[in-house]
């Protein structure tokens, strides 16, 4: 292999990892906020039971 097809290959690699894990870190982020949505939830729900 040429060293410019090693540089493609190589800038190919690197962009597709960037891709897989921003994909991946955006998925995190939304459950990590759903998780945050379900515990709001949950402590209206106490306040509610504890207003009755």
């Amino acid at each position: 292999m040429t060293s410019l097809t090693k540089i493609c290959l190589l800038l190919s690699t690197v962009s597709l990892a960037m891709i897989a894990a921003d994909a991946w870190l955006w998925t995190l982020i939304d459950l990590l906020s759903e998780k945050e949505d379900i515990y709001e939830m949950h402590l209206q729900m106490h306040e509610e039971m504890d207003s009755q």
